[in-house]
């Protein structure tokens, strides 16, 4: 808490701006508080035109809510920092794959499944809730979000459960629940 008190004092400083706003944005980030990371990280870019980790993760925090507005600060950190080329490839094949469609649920699901392989688990849990809220019927949002709560040790299994009955003839969801069970030792019933 002492820490977010003195970052947000320096926010104000121009002389470090730039990094309190990203500093800040991290502890927002690790907070939970997406909305004032967004805005933090989104300051700090402005302010420094050379900062990728600010374009970074304001590109994996749009990509929960706005997938559409994740690609370019992802590619933008990717051209200002080369070492973060490999993994916003990843991120902008399965984000452009996401956008194919134009179902909401599925876009949000897609991009959490691509949140998932970069290992961001917490965000993509969030982007498979938002795809739940765009479209509560939608069974592989269920599933993800069950596998994600397990992932970060919250259950999980009532999701799964959800899910197979949304669409019982699902190989995906029937995948994710048979995981699901090996990862509880609970292999006969996987």
């Amino acid at each position: 808490q002492s820490g977010l008190v003195i970052w947000e004092t320096l926010r104000d400083d121009s002389l470090v701006a730039p990094q309190a706003h990203n500093r800040l944005g991290h502890v927002y980030y690790l907070e939970g508080r997406y909305d004032d990371a967004v805005e933090s990280f989104s300051i700090a870019a402005g302010l420094d035109e050379l900062d990728s980790d600010s374009r970074y993760m304001l590109g994996l925090l749009k990509a929960v809510h706005s997938p559409e507005e994740a690609l370019e600060p992802l590619i933008r950190a990717a051209q200002l920092d080369p070492k973060l080329d490999p993994v916003v490839q990843v991120l902008r094949s399965g984000l452009n794959a996401a956008l194919l469609t134009s179902d909401r649920a599925a876009q949000l699901t897609g991009a959490g499944r691509t949140l998932v392989s970069v290992g961001a688990w917490t965000l993509a849990k969030r982007a498979f809730e938002n795809a739940i809220s765009a479209d509560p019927r939608y069974a592989s949002a269920w599933a993800w979000l069950g596998q994600a709560k397990q992932v970060l040790q919250e259950g999980g299994l009532p999701e799964l459960d959800h899910a197979l009955s949304l669409d019982p003839n699902s190989a995906e969801i029937r995948g994710l629940r048979a995981v699901s069970f090996m990862r509880e030792d609970r292999y006969e019933e996987a």
